[in-house]
């Protein structure tokens, strides 16, 4: 059996929100805007400050994080208003006097003051079960078949936790949006994974660990024709998927430049037609080998606008 299309997943990413809460947490975004209504103390920073890790001790795919998730300025009239018309989940502690005051800020544009700026959006990451398959319709068109996606128990305690976190805020509960608006409690990405997953030979993965495509079921592969990006990854890993793929990249370069080296050229040397890379990672500075390995979050941070709210989670 092929595998091309198999194991495709979205890193159990999840994205909920805590809406209109009782202090400014300051998650709007000024851009290269000095001077900008929302540049507080050079603004909110990059689009995430924070991670809270919860169920460390646990196994694997029991784990997950929750993230901070910053709101882009050319994005943030349209979200005050689409908050403003979103349905709500109540969690009893919020003012809705100062709620409705808030609200009113952002009736016609995002206000420093509103009820955008007075929120948090979570990007959260877990373990889900990888299961898609990408595959072309009749009319050439990309699908994807994922049974039970977003029914796995893991994303059931991810919004709890997400709404206790809305709780302790004095806000409203925002629901993962396609929770709201599907019956079929599905699932919305930013870090989709597989479709070439790596294998030990083709009945198991599209590439071998090297990045290489396997011509058939067996351990063979074809020459010069690798792939290098998030879909050689099989499975989700429960934090940013950057330096993941970054590391593996690195790696499948590093064994094409030591075979390139091993090759006399001649002047009419060429490559073969088939020798690319996909390539979706890039860096402003060549990192070291040692950051590579390490997790893209090996750090927690907290908003100092927060303070001990984050504390026991």
């Amino acid at each position: 059996m092929r595998r091309e299309g198999s194991r495709f997943g979205g890193n159990g990413d999840f994205f909920e929100a805590a809406y209109n809460s009782n202090q400014i947490t300051n998650d709007v975004g000024c851009g290269n805007h000095p001077g900008d209504s929302f540049d507080r103390n050079g603004g909110p920073g990059p689009s995430i400050v924070g991670l809270a890790r919860y169920k460390t001790d646990a196994p694997f795919g029991q784990r997950f994080n929750i993230e901070d998730l910053t709101i882009p300025r050319a994005y943030r009239n349209f979200l005050a208003l689409v908050a403003r018309i979103s349905p709500l989940s109540r969690t009893v502690t919020e003012n809705l006097q100062a709620q409705h005051q808030r609200r009113e800020k952002d009736a016609w544009h995002a206000d420093p003051n509103g009820a955008l700026n007075s929120s948090m959006m979570y990007l959260c990451m877990a373990q889900d079960d990888s299961a898609g398959r990408l595959y072309l319709d009749g009319r050439n068109d990309l699908r994807i078949d994922w049974p039970g996606a977003g029914r796995e128990p893991i994303f059931q305690q991810i919004n709890q936790e997400c709404f206790a976190h809305t709780k302790s805020l004095g806000a409203s509960f925002i629901e993962n949006p396609t929770w709201q608006l599907l019956p079929w409690k599905t699932l919305v990405t930013a870090h989709p994974l597989g479709g070439c997953p790596m294998g030990e030979d083709g009945s198991h993965g599209v590439v071998d660990h090297l990045g290489k495509v396997f011509r058939d079921n067996t351990d063979a592969v074809h020459d010069g024709f690798y792939v290098a990006d998030g879909s050689i990854i099989r499975s989700a890993l429960e934090v940013n998927p950057f330096l993941t793929i970054s590391a593996l990249t690195e790696r499948i370069v590093e064994n094409i430049n030591h075979l390139a080296d091993s090759v006399t050229l001649t002047s009419d040397f060429r490559l073969p037609i088939s020798s690319f890379l996909l390539l979706t990672s890039s860096f402003t500075r060549q990192p070291s080998r040692a950051e590579t390995l390490q997790e893209s979050t090996s750090e927690c941070w907290s908003r100092p606008a927060l303070g001990p709210r984050y504390s026991g989670y």
